[in-house]
């Protein structure tokens, strides 16, 4: 599980949090009184900062989700994933499905795939077949940023991800 502070007061990836800082304080006392005090008083200010939406907790599987919806975006080191071990996990690969696709003409196409990425090739070919809804489409990360579209098993073209 991570903890996470708000964009607008996100910390340095090194840093935790202050709430989490002040639990972790707790641990180090050895009267049980003040020990308990201090895990009380703690928690409620945990509890009410997440409440205020200025910190959440998200677990290692929404994590996991969050870079899949954000694959084929460019984006700088998140200091909420830090200490996140499933990151070593990260594919460099996608596979999912065509919800809906229309041609741009020229031999090229955009596509909606499930999840609701869309996705664009970027060279024509016309040695490959037009998608179709509830087709398979693989996507891989290509060389220098690129990425490679199989769509329906075919052929590779190279693509882009446009939102």
């Amino acid at each position: 599980m991570a903890l996470v502070g708000s964009a607008a007061g996100a910390q340095p990836a090194a840093k935790d949090s202050d709430a989490l800082s002040s639990l972790s304080a707790c641990v180090g006392l050895r009267d049980a009184a003040r020990r308990l005090a201090c895990y009380d008083s703690t928690a409620g200010a945990l509890l009410k900062a997440r409440a205020a939406g200025d910190v959440q907790v998200v677990n290692r599987r929404e994590m996991r989700d969050v870079r899949r919806n954000l694959f084929g975006f460019a984006l700088p080191k998140l200091p909420f994933f830090t200490g996140d071990t499933s990151q070593n996990e990260a594919d460099d690969r996608l596979e999912t499905k065509i919800v809906n696709w229309r041609s741009l003409g020229y031999g090229k196409y955009r596509m909606v795939v499930d999840g609701g990425a869309v996705w664009e090739t970027t060279e024509a070919s016309e040695a490959i077949d037009p998608p179709a809804a509830g087709q398979p489409i693989t996507i891989r990360k290509g060389a220098l940023g690129s990425y490679v579209l199989r769509i329906n098993n075919q052929r590779g073209v190279r693509g882009r991800r446009i939102s």
